[in-house]
């Protein structure tokens, strides 16, 4: 379930730094992939939820890593969808792991996905359902990495803007301290900047904005995202404005971690749009 293209009047609006085979191979972020169980870094290989230790050093090859850390959740194999509706404008993909699934080694929490991407004049909606099916509550830390491209316009010439009030400080492995600071994101251009960054308190319907060369890309998260992250190296014409259901690092951590309740299911949904 990668949304691997974004096209409105024969014009891109996403961004591949790396190719379809690589995500599929390696899980390298690109397009509109899913990170799941856990969105961007967590900061070792062992968490502990509802008492449950979790080790993960025995199934590296399941996951990809960043300057030694797990980032992103599990490779893009271990979470096959099967396409249970096709549309014109819309497909849904479920996935059901049996108990002898790989993925449960790292994310040992019986649960289904299922996601639907609907394509409105201009528009991308994304719904992600988790639903947890065993006996235990199924802790909810996954999220997107839309990497966006605006059609017209040098990066140097974009801004950007977040409905966040609050940045989470990182240490020097960009892992949260528990620590925030005041932010005021509103029009912060992008010349001579780069970001990796984390974000909280975004309102009820948080929102981010790339803007430039007369068009604007508004990531809407319009259901269940908590947490934000905007990725913009510089020199690179792409910016990634990434929702996320938890902060970096919560399964660890446990800093606003929500679950979902045996028989229960969490939705959470987000919207890309180009005016």
């Amino acid at each position: 379930m990668l949304v691997a293209s974004f096209q409105t009047g024969g014009q891109e609006l996403l961004a591949l730094p790396a190719s379809v085979e690589k995500y599929a191979r390696t899980g390298a972020a690109t397009a509109v992939p899913l990170l799941f169980p856990w969105a961007n870094r967590l900061d070792g290989s062992r968490y502990s939820v509802h008492g449950r230790a979790v080790d993960l050093s025995g199934d590296t090859a399941l996951m990809q890593f960043n300057a030694g850390l797990p980032i992103h959740g599990v490779l893009p194999s271990l979470i096959p969808m099967t396409v249970t509706e096709r549309t014109d404008d819309a497909v849904t993909g479920v996935l059901e792991p049996a108990p002898r699934d790989p993925l449960l080694r790292v994310f040992p929490f019986p649960h289904s996905l299922r996601v639907r991407a609907v394509v409105r004049p201009a528009a991308l909606t994304i719904e992600t359902t988790l639903s947890a099916t065993g006996d235990d509550p199924v802790p909810v830390s996954f999220g997107y990495h839309p990497y966006l491209a605006l059609p017209n316009g040098d990066r140097d010439d974009w801004t950007v803007s977040l409905s966040a009030k609050e940045r989470l400080v990182p240490d020097g492995r960009l892992i949260p301290t528990g620590e925030t600071e005041p932010v005021d994101m509103r029009d912060v251009p992008l010349r001579g900047r780069s970001f990796d960054d984390g974000y909280a308190a975004l309102g009820p319907a948080g929102k981010m904005t790339v803007g430039g060369g007369g068009n604007t890309l508004t990531v809407l998260l319009e259901d269940g995202y908590t947490h934000a992250q905007v990725y913009a190296p510089e020199g690179r014409r792409f910016i990634a404005l990434e929702p996320m259901t938890a902060p970096t690092n919560a399964l660890v951590t446990g800093t606003d971690l929500r679950f979902v309740q045996p028989g229960e299911a969490f939705v959470a949904r987000f919207s890309i749009s180009l005016a």
